[in-house]
């Protein structure tokens, strides 16, 4: 089968600049290569790092790049933006799938897969008689959202990563037949029940510590789990920027709200003579230690605080900054390179 995967628009596949649905691309375009399943042909933005990476030496895998930030491809997408409006996404995402469409239409497809752009297909329903497949891993199409019904209509299937999204997708048709939940795999060599001990004071921790862990995103643009890693419960915020189309035909991009910083929190209880001392008077000051502050269902995530005395347990935090798709910048260096490039 000849098969289209078009991208974001945003980060390049293969996944050099990270992003969750790129590294998911990633991994079954490995399958695809390993067992010659399909002929894929990958539309993505191009950054300087794909040009040496060993994907691209596939026979079953091909990758047809954009150069939207060169300053040749700078020049056309403010050219875009001026003489067309009215746009669905932000005009950089959309210039990126106008350049794909002009090699999609001298192909035929059997099927086009859209990750996460399911807009897209308004373009594409008149440029190509291939099968449109929505594959959704946010709330990016629901009831709510401008030209769903049309957006809705121009799918032959959608495959969203939780039923927690496939609910948002069947508001828009009670009677949906369409659309089906296939979970994200993992790799089971890499995620196994291991008998291995772990050296905890490699780690820095005592073997009395009590560690409480938690592994997610406090957001229910995915799933319907709102707990966070201080232990509080949030009011849910948006995943990654979007477009609010209410009553306009015209498009503007929402702000992104989610936090600039992803933290992994490790919180170390010392014993109990500790434990003591947090409670009551501070051996240091006298007074006795604030009481720590919890995030009401209604607050924001961004403003709860947690106040402690000095003799308080320590909470060692490890801050990664996200790489928010949004505000990334491709290199704008020029370079030929191993796939197919415009």
């Amino acid at each position: 089968m000849k098969i289209a995967i078009l991208t974001s628009g945003i980060l390049p596949v293969p996944a050099v600049q990270g992003g969750a649905v790129e590294n998911l691309v990633d991994f079954y375009l490995e399958y695809n290569d390993r067992h010659r399943l399909h002929d894929i042909t990958v539309y993505s933005v191009w950054h300087r790092d794909v040009e040496q990476h060993p994907a691209l030496q596939s026979s079953v895998n091909h990758y047809k790049y954009i150069k939207v930030d060169s300053l040749w491809g700078k020049l056309k997408k403010r050219f875009y933006h001026l003489t067309h409006k009215e746009c669905y996404y932000h005009y950089h995402i959309e210039y990126f799938l106008h350049e794909a469409i002009k090699h999609i239409r001298r192909t035929a497809y059997d099927v086009i897969i859209i990750e996460n752009r399911p807009g897209f297909a308004l373009l594409l329903k008149g440029n190509t008689n291939a099968k449109l497949v929505y594959h959704l891993h946010n709330k990016k199409l629901t009831f709510e959202h401008h030209q769903c019904r049309a957006i809705y209509d121009a799918a032959y299937r959608i495959i969203t990563v939780s039923d927690f999204i496939k609910s948002s997708v069947v508001s828009i048709n009670p009677h949906d037949q369409k659309t089906q939940t296939v979970y994200n795999g993992i790799d089971l060599k890499a995620f196994s029940v291991s008998d291995i001990p772990i050296d905890r004071k490699a780690i820095g921790l005592a073997d009395d510590d009590f560690v409480p862990l938690f592994s997610g995103r406090g957001t229910t643009s995915t799933s319907r789990g709102r707990a966070t890693a201080s232990g509080g419960w949030t009011t849910p915020w948006a995943g990654a920027a979007g477009t609010a189309c209410a009553s306009s035909s015209t498009c503007t991009t929402a702000p992104a709200a989610t936090p600039a910083t992803t933290s992994t929190t490790r919180t170390a209880i010392r014993g109990s003579s500790r434990r003591r001392s947090t409670s009551g008077s501070s051996p240091r000051s006298g007074r006795k230690s604030p009481r720590t502050t919890r995030t009401s269902p209604r607050s924001s995530p961004t403003t709860s605080s947690t106040s402690r005395s000095p003799a308080a347990s320590p909470t060692r935090t490890r801050s990664t900054k996200s790489s928010n798709p949004s505000s990334s910048s491709p290199s704008t260096r020029s370079g030929a390179s191993t796939g197919t490039t415009s």
